[in-house]
């Protein structure tokens, strides 16, 4: 177990004495942690933000901390229990702080903690498994979001993940952009397209497990995967002529590669939702299933040579859908972002009213 600040310790009551890194004082270890029953979790190492940051192992565990600063972070992180085990934790959200991971040998459990914490990763030996966690917003995504996965996938990378399963906690897989939030700046485009190519470009095959919609971004987020494992009740879309905005040329591409020509632009230009069984026939899904299906699934592709596995992607993803578009296409996708018919569709979906779109 790691803890970082003293205070963590406050409410555990006494033990051995350690070492903590970086010198200093010893503090006290107690046996168990409150909130750590059964697992066998005892306070290994007390550490500061900026000693995380420099740290690069402690005994069989590794721990990397990400912060806006060097601020102090009151967080206990149970990183020794059973696969499953508690994450015992207390003001992670505080001052600053921007993502808290902790990784674990590949065949124990890892733990990710952000602000919200709106990302989760653990791992079950070399499979990885990422979940969106906004269930309130039915994990619609922000910038912070967007960060916190595009560090997930780069974490799991380096702890030696050999596939990487992608998902949303509850009922949703994600419901696209929060478009509550400061989506129509230029920062959240970037964002989402430079997190789009993080998840396409991972060396290792990224499996989207779909327990239920993806719009819009979410769809965006599924098409960057290499595989699809679709629930019977999911659907994808993009509504986003509903908005008055446009997706990009690398999303068009792709969907196209993925589904069709007819029937992207069924969804494209009609807004047509595409059902699961609808997409397990064109291809898009390749199997219908679970979390579990897919996990179980990443597993079987996670004992596969490695370097075949890479040389595939980087062929098929090769489809074009990256390819640099021609300026008239950029200017009409610019020209949408900035009409009048964005600002209206922005206006109804606050006033709660269809959008009037008048083409300028």
């Amino acid at each position: 177990m790691v803890a970082v600040e003293s205070e963590c310790l406050d409410e555990a009551p006494p033990g051995q004495v350690v070492n903590p890194v970086g010198g200093g004082e010893g503090q006290r270890r107690p046996p168990e942690l409150p909130g750590t029953a059964g697992s066998g979790g005892v306070v290994e190492h007390l550490i500061t933000v900026a000693e995380a940051e420099a740290m690069q192992e402690i005994g069989r565990r590794q721990c990397c901390l990400t912060a806006a600063d060097d601020q102090d972070v009151r967080v206990v992180l149970d990183v020794d229990g059973v696969r499953g085990g508690p994450v015992h934790r207390r003001g992670a959200a505080r001052r600053g702080v921007r993502h808290l991971t902790t990784l674990s040998w590949l065949g124990s459990t890892v733990s990710s903690v952000g602000l919200a914490p709106m990302i989760h990763s653990t791992t079950d030996g070399a499979v990885v498994t990422i979940e969106l966690d906004r269930i309130d917003k039915r994990n619609a995504l922000n910038e912070e979001m967007l960060t916190g996965l595009a560090d997930a996938f780069g974490a799991a990378v380096e702890a030696g993940a050999r596939a990487i399963v992608v998902t949303g906690r509850g009922p949703v897989f994600s419901a696209g952009a929060d478009l509550s939030g400061p989506v129509y700046d230029p920062g959240f485009l970037d964002k989402l397209v430079s997190t789009l190519h993080r998840i396409e470009s991972t060396p290792v095959p990224v499996i989207a497990a779909l327990n239920g919609s993806a719009i819009g971004g979410g769809l965006q987020l599924a098409m960057a995967a290499d595989l699809r494992v679709m629930a019977p009740d999911a659907i994808a879309a993009i509504p986003a002529a509903r908005l008055g905005v446009a997706v990009d040329e690398w999303t068009i591409r792709r969907l196209v590669s993925l589904v069709g020509a007819g029937q992207a632009r069924g969804m494209l230009i009609g807004c047509d939702p595409l059902n699961a069984d609808r997409a397990h026939t064109l291809g898009f899904a390749n199997r219908i299933g679970d979390l579990a299906d897919a996990q179980h699934w990443a597993s079987t592709i996670a004992d596969l040579a490695p370097l075949t596995l890479q040389h595939y992607k980087l062929v098929l993803n090769g489809d074009g859908a990256r390819d640099t578009a021609p300026e008239d296409r950029v200017a009409a996708m610019v020209r949408a972002w900035q009409s009048d018919d964005m600002a209206e569709g922005r206006a109804a979906r606050t006033e709660k009213r269809p959008p009037r779109f008048v083409g300028h």
